[in-house]
């Protein structure tokens, strides 16, 4: 049997404190380690080789639970420092150059070089195919420099084995724009400033030369200008006294995932932001708390659960009069719904020889295989050899899930 998962691997003296938004780097919060270990990660799982570009400056810890970023709690990467997210003047790292970063810009059509260079890298190892987290885009060149060469740029590069990109080790970008009309799905289009904004710019070329339909991406904008002249743009923040100072708009959480990991494999994260063009106006990464997760589930076989034993062998049952269960034991899907796909090896055909159903007796989905690879999308796969295999739906934050076996 073979399982795939689709799913979607404080306060110090020097803390800053305004519009209820708290940041710092101070201890515990000044080591790499201790930001991913004890605040990002949402699964137990294996970490090394940290490090980090800017990190004095510009990366820490906030505490967001009064504010309207959109997270209780995480950590943050600024190319503005920590006081981009209150006065919008902090200090950045200073920093220069970086190829992954100005590749990501090509990606967009820009061609500057990049300042104010922040980042934070770690290795970790997968538990499950998936590994997923959610984060927060936000900005000063909003609103008055959008769909201009300001256009600052961040990106998660993920490496590591089965994985072949455009980006340093072979890495690729997980910051893409969702698909408004296909929930759950991605454009290939990067989270930026000309990406995501009030999409108001009607046939400006500096947006639409990256995507036209830029402007249909305004549903994951949030406007946190606020002049004293009411807001402008949409999805307003309710109330002003609980906004980000410094930065000028943000999107809605958004999620950066990818499915396709080897379990057991060691990969690498490298979180990245810096200005483009310039390093006056600068940009923000939030990432929630809790919510850097590889999911991993456990099965468990329960043999003949309602029949004799037969034959001294406890693993056998009679066709019509016992079943057996599969226990599905899972962690680290507290956002998201897990699908794990079934096949069996041996000469047993399902369906005809055998049946597997929920515990309760209501059938299971069907999902889709090559042999290789798994997908709940027939459009995945194109050519022949695809077959339909039974998969089991793990419903979001539901820690055990059991289907039956019979004969």
């Amino acid at each position: 049997m073979f399982v795939r998962f689709f799913f979607i691997c404080v306060l110090c003296t020097s803390s800053i404190a305004l519009c209820q938004l708290v940041v710092t780097n101070n201890t515990p919060m000044d080591t790499e380690e201790y930001l991913v270990n004890n605040i990002l990660l949402g699964d137990d799982l294996e970490t090394s080789n940290f490090s980090s570009v800017g990190f004095d400056a510009g990366i820490g810890y906030f505490d967001g639970f009064s504010a309207n970023i959109g997270f209780d709690e995480g950590i943050l990467l600024s190319s503005g420092g920590l006081g981009l997210v209150t006065d919008a003047f902090g200090g950045g790292s200073g920093i220069s150059g970086d190829s992954d970063l100005e590749l990501a810009l090509n990606a967009i059509n820009l061609t500057w070089g990049v300042n104010n260079v922040t980042i934070l890298e770690f290795d970790f190892v997968a538990e499950s195919e998936s590994v997923a987290f959610n984060y927060v885009f936000g900005s000063v060149e909003y609103t008055s420099y959008t769909c201009s060469i300001f256009n600052d740029i961040f990106g998660f590069f993920l490496s590591g084995p089965g994985i072949e990109g455009p980006y340093s080790n072979d890495a690729i970008n997980l910051a893409y724009v969702p698909d408004p009309d296909n929930p759950g799905e991605y454009t290939t289009t990067p989270v930026a400033v000309n990406t995501i904004n009030a999409g108001e710019l009607t046939n400006d070329p500096d947006c639409n030369d990256i995507d036209p339909d830029f402007e249909s991406y305004n549903i994951y904008w949030i406007d946190n200008d606020y002049s004293g002249n009411g807001w402008q743009g949409v999805n307003e923040p309710p109330d002003p006294e609980f906004t980000v100072e410094g930065i000028t708009g943000f999107t809605v959480p958004l999620t950066a995932e990818y499915n396709g990991l080897i379990c057991g494999e060691t990969y690498h994260i490298k979180l990245a932001i810096a200005d483009a063009s310039d390093g006056a106006l600068n940009s923000v990464v939030f990432l929630e708390a809790n919510s850097f997760v590889s999911p991993s589930v456990v099965v468990n076989p329960i043999p003949n659960i309602d029949g004799p034993e037969l034959f001294e062998d406890p693993s056998a049952i009679y066709e019509g009069c016992a079943a057996a269960q599969l226990e599905f034991e899972a962690t680290g899907n507290t956002d998201y719904d897990i699908v794990l796909g079934i096949t069996a090896n041996g000469t047993c055909e399902y369906g005809v020889d055998y049946d597997i159903s929920y515990e309760d007796g209501s059938p299971l989905e069907e999902c889709f295989t090559d042999g290789l690879n798994f997908s709940i999308d027939p459009n995945a796969f194109v050519g022949p050899g695809v077959m339909t295999i039974p998969c089991v739906t793990i419903p979001t934050g539901q820690g055990s899930l059991y289907v039956n076996l019979e004969a």
